[in-house]
């Protein structure tokens, strides 16, 4: 009968090359979760922006039509009459912009845009 191998830094050398293998693929699939949780806050944050952005445009409207409201006795209205009478304006964490155009009799149209910083 053959006596058993009982050289324990054998097995140790074995188990320590085992634990490098583990550490590296946990390592891979660490750095490969990373880089996917970054992508897809990246692509969060742009719908997000834009939906500020056209919120901030929706109260440039309603800005513009209290202006409209509040001058119409002040205004001389000749058709067609273009306001910018909003340009950049600040609100919450971005500007709006705002135009009133009069067209004739009781007929306005308004224009406005509104812009989110980084």
């Amino acid at each position: 009968m053959k006596p058993r191998d009982t050289n324990p830094t054998r097995q140790a050398g074995i188990a320590l090359l085992a634990l490098l293998a583990i550490v590296l693929v946990l390592g891979v699939v660490t750095y490969a979760f990373v880089g996917i949780v970054s992508t897809h806050r990246l692509g969060v944050a742009h719908p997000r922006r834009s939906v500020k952005a056209f919120y901030l445009a929706e109260s440039g409207l309603q800005v513009a039509n209290q202006w409209l409201y509040d001058n119409k006795d002040t205004v001389s209205w000749h058709s067609p009459t273009s306001f910018e009478i909003f340009t950049g304006e600040p609100l919450g964490d971005g500007t709006f912009s705002a135009t009133v155009i009069y067209e004739g009799g009781r007929f306005f149209s308004f224009t406005a845009s509104g812009s989110v910083g980084d």
